[in-house]
């Protein structure tokens, strides 16, 4: 048998036919055909690049550049044509600011969840230990307080709230109202709501406020023992 290069053939690859060599490679025919493949694509791709350089020059060109301006201006003259486009802008503008809308919001519901989540894990005690500032009623009530007992705590978390002087031993809460308990209605509301939360822990609570005279050491003292004693 012979191969195609004209040689006995004395090898039979796996698809059955016969060659010369060994190695398909090494058959002198087969040579030439891979010489004349690699050489053929080496054609084609330096074609691409000369069509591509001759599209490029020929765009710089003053009469080519004239030629692709008119084109465009007869294109867009059209008005069915130039209705197409502008419907097709349009609908891209709509989306993107869709899209800008719906990561802009999605943002906000984040920010929002973060924040509360911040809340709910002890953030809202941070943020009014490091607001508030004691009055001046306050602090004197915590000097008389801390002189009775001095087991007692300023700013004491209870929940997700804080007290203003605490006895945690007997949990007794005692606050002065200063103004911003009474500056308006939905404050009002929600010192008593979150009174009436720290209550169902037991808590009781002991209060003095702007509006009174402000109480003697010994009458706080009464005050303490009396709700102490249910009183």
């Amino acid at each position: 048998m012979k191969c195609e290069c004209g040689q006995d053939a004395s090898y039979q690859f796996k698809n059955g036919k016969w060659c010369c060599s060994k190695y398909y490679q090494s058959c002198p025919i087969n040579r030439k055909k891979n010489s004349e493949g690699v050489t053929k694509s080496w054609s084609r791709l330096e074609t691409k690049e000369k069509q591509s350089k001759a599209i490029k020059e020929g765009k710089n060109k003053p009469e080519v550049k004239e030629m692709i301006s008119k084109t465009s201006k007869e294109t867009w003259s059209n008005p069915e044509i130039r209705k197409k486009h502008i419907e097709a802008w349009d609908k891209i503008e709509v989306k993107e600011k869709h899209s800008k809308s719906m990561k802009e919001a999605n943002n906000r519901i984040e920010r929002k969840e973060n924040q509360r989540q911040f809340m709910l894990n002890g953030g809202s005690i941070k943020a009014i230990q490091g607001i508030k500032n004691p009055s001046l009623g306050e602090l004197k009530l915590r000097e008389i307080v801390k002189e009775l007992y001095s087991q007692a705590e300023y700013q004491y978390k209870v929940l997700n709230y804080v007290i203003d002087i605490a006895l945690p031993e007997h949990k007794i809460a005692i606050e002065y109202d200063g103004w911003y308990h009474f500056n308006c209605q939905e404050s009002i509301n929600y010192h008593h709501k979150r009174q009436k939360k720290i209550e169902t822990l037991d808590w009781k609570f002991l209060r003095y406020n702007i509006f009174q005279k402000f109480p003697e050491k010994e009458q706080i003292l009464n005050d303490i023992c009396n709700i102490a004693n249910g009183v």
